[in-house]
């Protein structure tokens, strides 16, 4: 199912965390599963607009359940947009105060000014793709 997803006050300051397997920044593309990431990208939002952005190598090469939203967490995230996402992040992510968006796709650029102005189109077909193994049995 396609659907679009709003973002914030369009006057909101964020930090934004994107996952990726390249440091590409802003160029780099969406990552399948947020948890298998290479490295996170950190995208400072003010006033509705981009500011800066942060690249971080993710400092792990297999992670642990937890693992990841505590990280996330500690680089001051309020918004998460990935493509893929485990059900149990999610759900810690979610008693952090961290907002999960999945579904999305595409060129970090493209989908954070696409969250920016509300239209983000994401995709839940994700969770019937080949290696999407979180063990949810597609209950995102």
């Amino acid at each position: 199912m396609i659907s679009t997803r709003a973002c914030f006050h369009p006057f909101d300051n964020m930090r934004i965390a994107l996952p990726t397997t390249d440091g590409q920044g802003m160029d780099g593309q969406v990552f399948a599963h947020f948890g298998g990431a290479s490295h996170y990208v950190f995208v400072e939002v003010m006033d509705g607009e981009i500011q800066a952005h942060q690249v971080v190598k993710a400092p792990w090469t297999e992670h642990t359940h937890g693992q990841v939203p505590k990280f996330i967490q500690s680089l001051g995230t309020d918004v998460v947009i990935a493509r893929g996402i485990g059900s149990r992040a999610v759900d810690v992510f979610g008693s952090m105060g961290i907002k999960v968006i999945t579904g999305a796709g595409g060129r970090l650029e493209d989908v954070v000014n696409a969250y920016l102005t509300g239209t983000l189109q994401t995709d839940d077909s994700w969770m019937d793709e080949p290696g999407h193994s979180c063990g949810c049995g597609g209950q995102h």
